[in-house]
């Protein structure tokens, strides 16, 4: 590798599956870094060895344009060629349920608060949109929209491990 000042590492590694094109961020405690690829896949590598190869960490079946780590290093937020923002544990690369949805064209950026509680997206179609992080909000949400009891096996799949279901959802009416 060529060190220049500028220069952290030479991240187009020849990945089979998609250039690293689009969006790197380091994870908070520093010991990571990812990268989105066009092709929509988004890859990890330990900062210390950014010349080893990557693990291909997910994929979206679209591309990426921005990615990023939630404050506490526990999400990644990605945003897509189709408007959509996607929440993914960072340990695993297991999405947190499906995409949602607001901008009409790409996402091309994300930011988080420094507390952790929101997120912002830019978009080719001109709009900035703030997204809740807060997991209390987060689950009143999944209540609301669910419309209906939200079972144990649910909880866990798309909410932190050990979280307790939602109390508003499990009331009958």
């Amino acid at each position: 590798m060529e060190r220049r000042d500028h220069e952290v590492a030479d991240l187009d590694l020849g990945v089979q599956s998609g250039r690293v094109d689009t969006s790197v961020a380091f994870s908070p405690d520093g010991q990571s870094v990812i990268a989105g690829s066009s092709l929509g896949v988004v890859y990890r590598w330990k900062a210390s060895a950014l010349n080893a190869t990557p693990e291909a960490l997910f994929g979206e079946g679209q591309g990426i344009r921005s990615v990023v780590f939630s404050p506490n290093g526990q999400m990644i937020i990605v945003g897509t060629d189709s408007g959509s923002v996607v929440f993914h544990r960072s340990d695993s690369g297991e999405s947190f349920g499906a995409p949602v949805s607001g901008h009409s064209r790409p996402v091309t950026s994300i930011a988080v608060q420094p507390d952790g509680m929101n997120a912002v997206s830019a978009g080719r179609d001109g709009r900035i949109i703030q997204w809740t992080l807060d997991p209390d909000e987060m689950k009143g949400i999944a209540c609301q929209r669910a419309n209906r009891p939200i079972e144990d096996g649910e909880w866990a799949r798309y909410m932190k491990k050990g979280e307790e279901a939602h109390r508003g959802c499990n009331t009958e009416n």
